[in-house]
């Protein structure tokens, strides 16, 4: 027998609280990733790079948990006596890094390494980093593993403690960013989730790079669907556009030459943008202009002029936003054409962006579907 419709189901139980070691590790790499271009260090950045897994993780677990708790020892692998453990500053390394560290890697692209239980590695296996057995292999990146945390140690201050956690995140947000990052596609999803999912991305101030992002995947997925283009190229975001002699952000080429010169802007436009474009594609011979942008706005009378004007010596200049054109032509492209375009949006991301953090936003939003 069904149930009446009117009958309220009861809410789903909240999320558990992620540890403390997660929930810091979360913030600290939030901050990072938004704030691309921090000095790197070198020491750092040769052990979160290295070729040891057991390095890698270690040298984040320790400083992360003398992090969440100063009173820690940060060269303690083992708790040991649990009766004398809290005065001598003796923890658990090895379950303090499945806890908190693997997850927030696994969330991450594995940025550390693919290992779910790196504290196995005989090396970890004694009672501290300093003392017992030492490693044979890569000797002199534990010596710099063992100096750096014996430093730490002896500051024994939160501050200097963060300060190398925080360095530890920035070498990792630059391996995180040459990293190509695996992006669950649904196998299906509607219009309008799509659209969303485009706008949400949108949201966060990028400097144009995500509305760059998207109209280059929304070009490719045109361009593969009609076979109205051969190839679709997209500008670096940092790229001056008479330095790499581009009609365009976003370019479209049929039988090798520029057929579209799309300009994406995250802002109104101006009437300097359409004579800037216009110049551009003059030069490169391209009579089709559109301006691809994150909102749409009213133009104002001198645009309409200005585009009026230019249509009757040659050249087409349109505007729309991003989300009707979204809308449009994966409308006319059928359903199918909404997964590939959600695709190519994590292709051209990991191709080549220059903040980390957008890579991490559409997994999010991808994940969270």
């Amino acid at each position: 027998m069904l149930e009446p419709d009117n009958i309220e189901q009861e809410p789903a139980p909240p999320e558990p609280a992620p540890p403390p070691g997660l929930a810091l590790l979360r913030v600290l790499w939030a901050e990072t990733l938004a704030a691309p271009g921090a000095a790197v260090d070198d020491t750092i950045h040769e052990l979160v790079t290295c070729q040891v897994v057991s390095i890698r993780y270690s040298l984040l677990t320790q400083l992360l948990g003398k992090a969440v708790d100063a009173s820690r020892d940060a060269l303690s692998i083992q708790r040991g006596n649990a009766e004398t453990a809290e005065a001598d500053g003796r923890w658990d390394a090895r379950s303090f890094c499945s806890a908190n560290v693997v997850p927030w890697v696994n969330g991450t692209g594995q940025v550390l390494g693919t290992s779910q239980d790196p504290y196995v590695s005989n090396p970890l296996r004694r009672a501290r980093l300093d003392g017992g057995r030492e490693p044979v292999q890569y000797k002199n990146l534990w010596d710099n593993l063992v100096a750096l945390l014996t430093e730490v140690q002896q500051q024994n201050d939160p501050e200097y403690t963060e300060s190398r956690l925080r360095a530890c995140l920035v070498s990792l947000a630059r391996r995180y960013n040459e990293l190509a990052v695996q992006f669950d596609v649904p196998q299906r999803i509607s219009l309008d989730a799509t659209a969303k999912l485009a706008a949400d991305f949108l949201n966060e101030p990028s400097g144009g790079e995500r509305a760059q992002i998207l109209t280059a995947a929304l070009m490719r997925t045109i361009a593969e669907r009609f076979g109205i283009f051969d190839r679709v190229v997209r500008q670096g975001i940092n790229e001056a556009d008479a330095a790499s002699a581009s009609p365009g952000d976003v370019i479209c080429y049929f039988q090798d030459a520029p057929a579209l010169a799309v300009e994406v802007k995250d802002r109104a436009i101006e009437l300097h943008d359409v004579e800037t474009a216009i110049g551009k594609a003059r030069r490169s011979d391209v009579r089709e202009i559109l301006f691809a942008m994150a909102t749409q706005t009213p133009d104002t009378p001198a645009i309409t002029e200005r585009t009026e004007r230019e249509f009757a010596l040659g050249i087409n200049v349109y505007r729309l936003s991003i989300d009707t054109l979204l809308r449009v032509a994966l409308s006319i492209a059928g359903e199918s054409s909404r997964t590939q375009f959600l695709t190519l949006v994590g292709q051209e991301l990991n191709d080549r962006v220059t903040q980390p953090g957008h890579k991490l936003a559409w997994q999010k939003l991808l994940q969270n579907l």
